[in-house]
């Protein structure tokens, strides 16, 4: 219970502190003039946590699960990659190769994680999401490359390629800030990903060899997807969106050169909406 009292002098409020039971809480509200003071009954209120920016995965039915793995491209699943995640965003575990049950709907994991080093020959380490049920992601995929979402600096190549090939569970994407990308960077990211509607805005402002191959390919339902590429190059774009939506909407600035009507470009079927 809430109250407020009105003292008119201070010696009644004194008094008013000594006479209070153990326990209570009172404060003194500055902005009012001497005569009022509020009392508050003392609650103890859960700390919440703290605002992760970094990426997220949220349960849209209950049971839902994710599982971070590490796989060399070329063969192999591999486990050198650094990734922790975390349920309270206080408190992180080891992330490679464990699976998170995300119970109710509503329920949240966070991920961060480092590439420390560049791939040697053609052993190329990726992070690579699986999951079941209905997942929405949010936050910055930067997270799991630079351990915060703050850095959006990709650094070595094959940073996100296949991240979340063929994940069914996967009805939003998270955001993909980065504005200069590396070879493959999102290669085949979305691949499979038959249950997105929209793609992430991304942010990059220049292609760079093959970042955006297969990028979206065989993502059935999607139907809408924002770029900031102004000099469109279709040899790093092949079929990235191939087999989407039949119609849809491609963002992108006024001056983009990418084609219509290619799978390599913008779709036939979908508009383009410049800005």
């Amino acid at each position: 219970m809430k109250y407020i009292n009105r003292f008119d002098t201070t010696s009644e409020y004194e008094a008013y502190i000594q006479s209070a039971e153990a326990g209570n809480y009172v404060s003194k509200v500055e902005d009012f003039t001497d005569e009022y003071k509020i009392a508050f009954d003392k609650v103890e209120q859960p700390t919440p946590p703290p605002v992760w920016a970094g990426l997220t995965f949220t349960a849209v039915e209950p049971d839902s699960t994710v599982k971070f793995n590490v796989y060399g491209i070329y063969g192999g699943e591999q486990d050198e990659w650094t990734a922790e995640y975390s349920t309270d965003g206080i408190n992180w575990t080891d992330a490679v190769q464990v699976t998170v049950t995300l119970s109710n709907v509503g329920d949240k994991v966070y991920y961060r994680g480092i590439q420390s080093a560049e791939p040697v020959l053609l052993v190329v380490e990726a992070p690579r999401f699986t999951m079941t049920g209905k997942i929405a992601a949010s936050g910055s995929v930067m997270s799991l490359i630079n351990n915060t979402p703050e850095d959006n600096t990709i650094t070595y190549p094959n940073a996100f390629r296949e991240l979340f090939h063929d994940c069914l569970s996967l009805v939003e994407a998270p955001e993909f800030p980065a504005t200069t990308l590396t070879r493959n960077a999102y290669a085949q990211v979305f691949y499979g990903c038959e249950n997105l509607v929209e793609g992430p805005e991304i942010m990059a402002t220049e292609m760079s060899n093959y970042c955006f191959s297969y990028m979206f390919r065989n993502c059935d339902n999607l139907s809408s997807v924002k770029i900031h590429i102004t000099d469109w190059n279709t040899s790093n774009a092949s079929s990235w969106l191939h087999n989407v939506a039949d119609n849809g909407t491609l963002y992108c600035p006024s001056n983009c050169t990418i084609p219509n009507d290619s799978e390599e470009g913008i779709p036939t079927g979908w508009t383009r909406v410049n800005f």
